[in-house]
């Protein structure tokens, strides 16, 4: 991945933007305690998603994340959609990569569709093809995140300041992303001496 291996916080942002958990708490504190060697620019994004659920409800906290991720198509989670939208490509996109999941032995619950975040992320978490790696970030993820990054969310009262949080840990994670991508430059590659 980069000179810091980026797999576990990878997995750590899998479960920060998938449905809410009790676990989800310790998954935010952990992982901005990981950043510290990845990206420490993120550290303050993640901090401010875990004082948020916290000091909010786990009903609150299901509210948010609902609002954010599936009442508001801007930051639907799903990479293959803010990519091509609802087209044929879209569902090309899905199918390669169920073929990259089956082919890497990564199996996942299915409920959830095979573009969205939170599966991508913990398909990378467990692999080990850097080729598959730099593909699926640099051509999927960082131009998907990017686009939920910056797009507005839809005209609703109150919804942009209870959106934050998560919008947060979108920011936070596009960052670790560009760390990571950054890792992969030429000139880092043979400055450490390092492949990912």
């Amino acid at each position: 991945m980069s000179t810091v291996d980026a797999r576990p916080v990878l997995y750590l942002f899998s479960r920060m933007l998938d449905y809410p958990q009790a676990s989800t708490r310790g998954d935010s504190a952990e992982c901005a305690h990981l950043l510290a060697g990845l990206a420490p620019e993120a550290i303050p994004l993640v901090e401010s998603f875990e004082r948020f659920l916290w000091t909010q409800p786990p009903g609150k906290v299901e509210e948010v994340y609902t609002s954010m991720f599936d009442m508001n198509v801007t930051h639907a989670p799903y990479i293959g959609y803010h990519l091509f939208g609802e087209t044929y490509k879209r569902s090309s996109f899905m199918i390669s990569l169920r073929e990259r999941y089956a082919n890497s032995g990564f199996f996942y619950d299915g409920i959830e569709l095979p573009d969205h975040v939170a599966v991508l992320l913990q398909f990378l978490s467990t692999n080990k093809d850097a080729e598959v790696e730099r593909s699926l970030v640099s051509e999927s993820l960082l131009p998907a995140l990017q686009k939920m990054v910056d797009a507005k969310p839809l005209d609703r009262s109150n919804f942009p300041k209870a959106s934050e949080p998560y919008k947060d840990v979108e920011r936070a994670l596009l960052l670790v992303l560009q760390r990571v991508s950054a890792a992969w430059s030429p000139e880092q590659a043979n400055a450490g001496g390092q492949n990912g």
